[in-house]
């Protein structure tokens, strides 16, 4: 898992890949790394503690204490939040991409349609107003 992510750090951050497109590519780097060339990835990295999309890193014994999130769609309407992780999905990264939303962006959940109707949430920074599907409101976790 840590080599996974780290890998994951270093393609997003420093090479711009696109969150949906790291996990394959992540998936073959970790096979092949040592932990010599780890240490150096993480240093080089800055020691980061979270993944792009929100996952812990473990620590070189391999511990981490995964954090505890609310999923967007049980948030109450009214209800301001901040986004901290999402399931490493592509479809839903794509998705996600698409509406332009992002790790740590601040927001209030405006309203939750019936029926399993999308969730209205609107953006502090800018003030937009976009609609979640309900099933991508179960992956998207905040605080």
């Amino acid at each position: 898992v840590r080599k996974h992510r780290l890998w994951e750090c270093f393609l997003v951050y420093k090479l711009d890949y696109k969150l949906q497109d790291v996990d394959g590519e992540s998936e073959l780097l970790e096979h092949v790394t040592s932990e010599y060339l780890l240490d150096y990835l993480s240093e080089f990295l800055g020691h980061p503690t979270h993944c792009p999309h929100g996952g812990v890193i473990p620590d070189k014994e391999g511990n981490y204490e995964e954090d505890s999130h609310l999923v967007l769609e049980a948030v109450e309407d009214n209800t301001k939040v901040v986004i901290e992780r999402f399931i490493d999905n592509h479809d839903l990264l794509t998705y996600l991409d698409d509406l332009e939303l992002h790790i740590g962006d601040k927001l209030t959940v405006v309203s939750h349609a019936p029926f399993e109707g999308p969730v209205e949430i609107k953006l502090e920074t800018t003030g937009e107003v976009r609609n979640i599907s309900y099933k991508a409101a179960h992956y998207i976790f905040v605080k």
